[in-house]
């Protein structure tokens, strides 16, 4: 985009983006890569896949911020405004999220199945499942992009959060119900991919920005991501894996690493396109 046509034309966000604007993306995945991590691990019980979804959003998420930040020092004031700012919202929760998962994983150490463990579970996982959809939220409230303005968005991110975590859950838990969690796949595959279309079906009947955004999607620069990376990569691929260890009741464990690598891939990708396609609505069209 030349100089002259800032805020003339259809203008990208780069913000989150682009140059250190990925460390925002690579951030916000890494909440909803933890936080599903975390729960299903705690649906089933599994202590490892607890500690990996509690390391993600510790270093990676936390370091991400920490790195992309002008003045670290300065970042506790983002919290002040709860009241009205969703980014507010997210940095509390995820640092709750740490403390009640440090606390959660320590119990389960030395005090498993006692009263404070149960309650610490129940508090760490309430938060996580916070980390994950105030992502979607914070996108979803940011006035200025009509792309992002969706109810469907936190959905989308919530749905994407959990298929990876249930991924993750197939690898670090070799004794896990793999029928019931390949089915769980399964069915958030299906239902993941209909929101997908759903969210892109109605932008592409919104106002002109945000029919710009989905057309980018659906047939210009970023077409490749979602065709490749989302629907392929991230859905197309994990269904036959899914779906060929629901008929034999298991998944080995090369077919599991191969599932978590493709999701995640597509869980990249989506927030990626997603992103990336976010455009301001031009001032003279004000």
């Amino acid at each position: 985009m030349k100089p002259y046509e800032w805020m003339v034309t259809y203008t990208p966000q780069t913000v989150w983006i682009e140059r250190k604007g990925v460390l925002i993306w690579l951030s916000l995945y890494a909440g909803i890569l933890g936080g599903g991590a975390y729960l299903a691990a705690l649906y089933f019980g599994n202590l490892r896949g607890m500690v990996l979804g509690w390391l993600i959003i510790l270093v990676i998420k936390g370091g991400l911020h920490v790195a992309h930040a002008r003045r670290p020092s300065r970042l506790w004031r983002m919290m002040l405004r709860p009241q009205t700012s969703w980014i507010s919202r997210g940095l509390i929760l995820t640092l709750l999220f740490i403390g009640f998962g440090a606390l959660q994983i320590a119990l389960s150490l030395w005090q498993a199945g006692s009263g404070a463990d149960t309650l610490f579970k129940i508090l760490a996982g309430a938060c996580a499942f916070g980390v994950i959809i105030y992502t979607g939220f914070t996108l979803s409230y940011v006035c200025g992009i009509p792309f992002w303005n969706s109810a469907l968005l936190p959905v989308l991110f919530l749905l994407w959060s959990l298929l990876t975590g249930l991924a993750l859950v197939t690898i670090l838990d070799r004794s896990a119900d793999m029928r019931a969690a390949t089915e769980a796949i399964l069915v958030l595959l299906v239902v993941s991919v209909f929101f997908v279309v759903a969210y892109l079906s109605v932008a592409s009947r919104g106002e002109p920005a945000v029919r710009e955004s989905a057309s980018a999607m659906i047939k210009g620069r970023l077409a490749p991501v979602l065709f490749i990376g989302v629907i392929l990569i991230g859905t197309v691929i994990p269904l036959v894996i899914s779906f060929s260890g629901y008929r034999i009741g298991i998944l080995s464990w090369l077919s599991s690493l191969v599932l978590v690598v493709c999701i995640i891939l597509g869980g990249l990708s989506l927030t990626y396109a997603m992103l990336k396609a976010g455009l301001y609505s031009p001032l003279p069209a004000r």
